[in-house]
């Protein structure tokens, strides 16, 4: 019985290890410029909404995570940095993820809080 149970614990492993899923990274900043409007195939509303609150309220360095369920799409932001621009506006430098079954996409982006409250991707 520990055989059988070791076999399949290293069954499984070795599948997971060898995704068949092509994970490419490509370049985000469509994905991201539905933030500021627009028009993108990835990121949808809710997605938005999400990184909208997590440049309003997260830490610097602490990833945030969540997947968008109609899509299947997976989202990582990280803030990296917070600074104020020359015109006054707070600002916030972060990396931004999105996986999907077939592609994996990073980025690193800038974003500064607008005086209506909404963020504007430099």
């Amino acid at each position: 019985m520990r055989f059988k149970l070791l076999f399949l614990a290293l069954f499984f492993t070795t599948l997971t290890a060898c995704e068949t899923v092509p994970s490419q990274e490509k370049n985000i900043s469509s994905v991201t410029g539905q933030f500021t409007g627009a028009a993108s195939s990835t990121m949808k509303e809710a997605d938005i909404t999400k990184l909208s609150e997590i440049l309003n309220t997260s830490e610097t360095g602490f990833p945030e995570s969540w997947k968008n369920m109609t899509t299947g799409t997976q989202y990582e932001v990280i803030v990296i940095n917070n600074f104020d621009s020359a015109t006054g506006q707070h600002c916030r430098d972060y990396s931004i993820a999105a996986k999907t079954d077939t592609n994996k996409e990073k980025d690193y982006l800038t974003a500064c809080k607008e005086g209506n409250g909404r963020w504007k991707t430099q």
